[in-house]
């Protein structure tokens, strides 16, 4: 019972806030999607108030969004999967995004996504569990630990995969979260986490994020694999997308729509 208090107020807890997406400078954003909606309509946070990036009931006339994203904002209009997205992300991207999906002259769906743009993307590792069931994870960039830089950890739980902040440690090497005091330890200033078992069996992913002041710096994600049947994944193209097979990579088979992919003879699609 108190395992299952515990994911539940995780899961309040993300559905209350903005849902954290992490990018790398130079790549690309896709400002979720509307399904089955009429229109999409996309804000971005700014001091005077919200701008609006784009609106695809306007099909007639110019999407004007601000100066700054002028010539890199791409509106996909399939009737079915409306979408936006953001090319040639920079730093000066980052801030507070708002996704309404309209259907039937009446907002079905509002989304809200706080966006941090990073210089580097640290490659991805898989957890590995111990004997106990619990594990250690590292933050393995090389900003972590150098003057004025602080670690925050987000946490995303299967399903839903939304991010919680999980650890600020230029607050407090505790928990953000109470009910995780006790499951979680924090060691070398927020480098290193700690996991009981039970934070593990929700197949969780993490991020940790290296940050200098409002500057993110690095970012890498730190995920047990998720052994369910099936997991939907939705990408625009030129985004790019991983996708985890559990094995010792030496004789991994991938079946897709464009071919087959062996991971002895590697190829793109």
């Amino acid at each position: 019972f108190t395992e299952l208090l515990l994911f539940l107020l995780l899961k309040q807890v993300s559905s209350q806030e903005p849902e954290t997406v992490l990018r790398e400078n130079g790549t690309s954003i896709v400002m979720g999607y509307c399904f089955g909606a009429d229109y999409i309509v996309v804000y971005r946070s700014a001091p005077d108030g919200e701008q609006l990036l784009g609106n695809s009931s306007k099909k007639n006339l110019p999407n004007t969004p601000p100066a700054d994203l002028q010539g890199r904002i791409l509106m996909n209009e399939d009737e079915n999967l409306l979408g936006m997205q953001i090319i040639g992300l920079t730093e000066l991207d980052s801030g507070i995004y708002r996704r309404e999906c309209w259907k039937n002259h009446t907002v079905a769906k509002n989304h809200t996504e706080q966006l941090f743009v990073c210089k580097e993307e640290i490659s991805p590792e898989e957890i590995h569990t111990n004997n106990e069931g619990g594990t250690e994870i590292r933050c393995n960039s090389a900003s972590v630990g150098l003057e004025g830089n602080f670690v925050r950890w987000y946490q995303e739980l299967h399903p839903d995969y939304k991010s919680t902040l999980l650890l600020d440690s230029s607050v407090s090497l505790e928990p953000v979260i109470k009910e995780m005091q006790g499951f979680v330890e924090a060691r070398e200033n927020g480098a290193l986490l700690v996991l009981h078992k039970t934070v593990l069996q929700n197949f969780p992913q993490y991020y940790c994020v290296v940050l200098k002041g409002k500057t993110c710096l690095s970012f890498q994600n730190i995920y047990l694999p998720d052994r369910s049947e099936s997991k939907e994944v939705f990408a625009s193209k030129g985004e790019r997308v991983v996708l985890n097979c559990t094995g010792n990579g030496e004789h991994l088979q991938w079946e897709t729509p464009l071919g087959q992919i062996n991971s002895s003879s590697p190829k793109n699609v």
